[in-house]
């Protein structure tokens, strides 16, 4: 395929990709278009910290103790904090990026973004993880905004009150397996118990959410708050249902 028709595919693709929303849709709203700006990334290590890209525009401020409560000098909108906080140590590892005028996005890993909320940004790191931050600007755009059952799907996934697993994956942390023999290992393991009693529950919450889910996408916010209200009745009933059998069952 030559040069110029391979072009005019691709110019037509994209086309046909914006086209796609405005064909199923009739409201308007707003989303963030996110385009990197920044040529810097932070990579947090087991309390060292990397930095990738344009050096200078990484000064490091130095480490806070947690509860310091010491106040960060403004940086008049042409500055972000990197805040790599390590509740173990309980220290913050304080970073000013330059970033220029703007509103700005911080994304971890690639995929998790956090909002920078004055001037900062907070990563809560853990000892044998690493983290990697990037920044990427935001920018408002109209778009449609669809009403389709996959779009209601996903609506509801966004604004959840409870990420799945997430109290499991709270939990749960192997980094100290090894670390002050075998105390490491009984809070593993302490850890671990606490993971799985979690992750049960995690397991209940998801399937009321996927019934919530299903309920929002096809029928609306009533539907979904029925889904919540027989969900709780049920536990309710559960919860009573154990009582009176422990009860009874007491001498």
């Amino acid at each position: 395929m030559s040069d110029p028709l391979r072009l005019a595919v691709r110019v037509i693709a994209v086309l046909m990709i914006l086209a796609a929303p405005a064909a199923c849709t009739d409201e308007t709203t707003e989303i963030t278009f996110q385009p990197t700006v920044l040529p810097v990334k932070l990579k947090w290590s087991d309390g060292d910290v990397g930095v990738e890209g344009d050096v200078g525009l990484v000064t490091p401020v130095g480490k806070i103790e947690l509860n310091a409560g010491l106040p960060l000098p403004d940086t008049g909108g042409r500055a972000i904090y990197v805040i790599f906080r390590d509740k173990r140590a309980s220290v913050d590892d304080v970073y000013r990026v330059k970033s220029g005028a703007g509103t700005f996005h911080a994304v971890v890993d690639g995929t998790t973004d956090f909002s920078v909320d004055d001037q900062r940004v907070v990563i809560e790191v853990l000892r044998g993880t690493a983290k990697t931050i990037e920044f990427k600007k935001a920018e408002r755009v109209p778009v449609q905004k669809g009403t389709g059952v996959i779009h209601k799907w996903t609506e509801y996934w966004q604004t959840t009150f409870h990420r799945p697993f997430s109290w499991s994956r709270w939990a749960y942390d192997d980094s100290t397996m090894h670390d002050w023999p075998p105390l490491g290992f009984v809070w593993f393991l302490v850890r671990l118990v606490v993971a799985i009693v979690l992750g049960v529950i995690d397991l209940l919450l998801f399937v009321v959410q996927v019934l919530a889910a299903i309920a929002f996408a096809l029928a609306g916010t009533v539907a979904m708050n029925v889904v919540y209200g027989v969900a709780a009745l049920v536990f309710l009933l559960v919860l009573l249902g154990f009582v009176s059998l422990l009860s009874t069952s007491l001498p």
